[in-house]
């Protein structure tokens, strides 16, 4: 996170007593303070496998082999 007032981009986060995940972000150069949630670093979003066929593609599909096998 920067700070909103001097843009440095590394602050000091202090984590509340009371509160779970929040705190207070602390700017070393100019003193600007923060209350605010503690960022958390984003998951990169899970890829889709492979969609499964609709059951009514299978039957069809089967449907079609059992008459060119016969």
């Amino acid at each position: 996170m920067r700070c909103l007032m001097c843009e440095e981009p590394e602050i000091m986060y202090i984590p509340s007593d009371d509160i779970p995940d929040v705190g207070l972000y602390s700017c070393g150069v100019c003193g600007f303070e923060l209350e605010g949630p503690l960022e958390r670093p984003s998951r990169p979003l899970a890829v889709p496998g492979p969609r499964p066929l609709p059951i009514a593609e299978i039957h069809t599909h089967t449907l079609a082999l059992e008459r060119a096998t016969a």
